[in-house]
């Protein structure tokens, strides 16, 4: 069997800093799980303050600060038709009222009526008495706006920093969210440490097919690697694209949509290309209502490696993703991930099957720098996956093996500005084997800086 498949073991070092890594994730989870009821407790004193203030909208109809306030209230429960209708009524009372134009733009904004949007955004720049700070954000709006309704839309993010692991030979595999072992790694090797550089690029062209329901053609290319200090061989770098139309099958904007793909990348290590991936497959997603969504994904690839001495694992790489997405409040998200996957190589050794399982909670908060209008995301992330070999390598094996991989981890983004931000990221990685040469354990850390575009 070719070394460039075998795993780096980690013999349990850096215990300390994976119980404070488990510790500290555990703890995020806890304050995810904690800040859900306090949505929920935020959304029904909302609720309570849009009922009362129903009421007195009946008693006083033709009060436009209730009206306003109404109306405020009723965008921040994301009751936008709400919102809309009460701040169009205020103008038949008052039509000249720049704010209830200003928030009129953003509501139809929010729902994506980009032409009505500029309509009343444009209206409300006309009045002399608009201030500057509004007419600044009024400016966003409109350049966002011209952004999304052009026929060809280009956005990405790069992401540069530092790297440090207890486990650097532990390198990514294949995909996101997989087990696949990978790697320049011989048996023998022990647990390295190391530190250096990760670049990552993500880039999306999008282009509108001029159909209802925002139908586009999305093109995306990710691009990751990492370049070590002290050891060139541990260099990793995976590039990929993925293209394909997104099509409604629903008639509601937020109802089924489903996009038939193709895909390929190229992956290598020690500074030389590894293998290659070419195949296919289909995304679907659906919106229940505005807490309750659901994504899914079938994908085969065929993977070919560089080397001729690795013939024996060309194969085809199968699998399916479900995931399920809740959302208490418009700052709070917990997602659930289901997977199965299937590898067949012409070596039988090569060839398993996997299952596991992913959760994960996003919370979003107001910087506590007043200048600062964007908002704080931290991601907490604990995943499972349990994988069978079909049969053992006769030259290393007795008995068929079984492993699992668990996975820990969290992130924090400083969105400084639109386009500027730090990342930082900390995650905790195991391999427990039936074939103890396989186990490993790596805890990987990093800061970088962001840019959006």
């Amino acid at each position: 069997m070719s070394d460039r498949r075998m795993p780096r073991r980690g013999a349990g070092a850096g215990a300390g800093a994976s119980v404070a890594l488990l510790s500290a994730t555990l703890l995020s989870l806890a304050a995810l799980l904690f800040a859900a009821p306090a949505e929920a407790q935020s959304k029904a004193e909302l609720s309570a303050r849009q009922e009362a203030l129903y009421q007195d909208l009946l008693a006083s109809p033709d009060d436009p600060r209730i009206m306003f306030e109404y109306a405020r209230v009723s965008a921040e429960l994301e009751n936008f038709e709400g919102a809309i209708s009460t701040l169009q009524r205020l103008l038949l009372f008052q039509p000249n009222n720049t704010a209830a134009k200003v928030e009129l733009g953003a509501l139809y904004f929010a729902i994506g009526s980009y032409t009505i949007s500029e309509q009343y955004f444009r209206e409300a720049l006309a009045a002399p008495e608009l201030d500057n700070s509004t007419r600044i954000r009024i400016g966003s709006f409109l350049a966002e706006i011209e952004r999304r309704t052009a026929t060809n839309r280009f956005e990405g993010e790069v992401i540069l920093g530092a790297i440090a692991s207890t486990n650097a030979g532990f390198s990514p595999s294949t995909s996101e969210f997989s087990a696949v072992d990978g790697g320049t790694i011989t048996l023998d090797s022990a647990e390295q440490e190391d530190a250096g550089l990760r670049l990552r690029v993500s880039l999306l062209h999008s282009y509108d097919l001029q159909r209802p329901n925002d139908d586009r053609w999305d093109t995306e290319i990710d691009f990751d690697g990492r370049v070590y200090e002290d050891s060139a061989s541990l260099n990793f770098a995976a590039a990929s694209i993925r293209t394909g139309p997104e099509l409604s099958v629903d008639p509601s904007i937020t109802g089924l949509k489903v996009r038939p793909f193709a895909e390929a990348g190229v992956y290598s290590s020690d500074d030389r290309i590894t293998f290659y991936t070419v195949g296919g497959g289909a995304e679907a997603r659906a919106a229940f209502d505005d807490q309750w969504s659901a994504s899914g994904e079938i994908r085969a690839l065929w993977r070919a490696f560089a080397a001729t001495e690795d013939d024996q694992f060309d194969g085809v790489e199968s699998r399916g993703v479900a995931s399920l997405r809740y959302a208490p409040g418009r700052n709070l998200a917990f997602r659930a991930t289901g997977l199965v996957e299937r590898e067949d190589a012409q070596f039988s050794g090569g060839r398993s099957t996997a299952g596991g399982g992913q959760l994960s909670g996003v919370f979003a908060y107001d910087a506590p720098i007043a200048d600062i209008r964007q908002k704080w995301v931290i991601d907490v992330t604990a995943r499972a996956i349990y994988r069978r070999f079909d049969a053992p390598d006769p030259e290393i094996e007795t008995g068929v093996r079984d492993q699992v991989d668990m996975a820990v981890g969290a992130s924090h983004r400083f969105q400084l500005t639109e386009a500027w931000g730090v990342l930082a990221e900390i995650d905790y990685q195991i391999r427990e084997a039936s074939n103890k040469i396989y186990e490993f354990r790596a805890l990987t850390g990093g800061l970088s800086a962001s840019f959006r575009f």
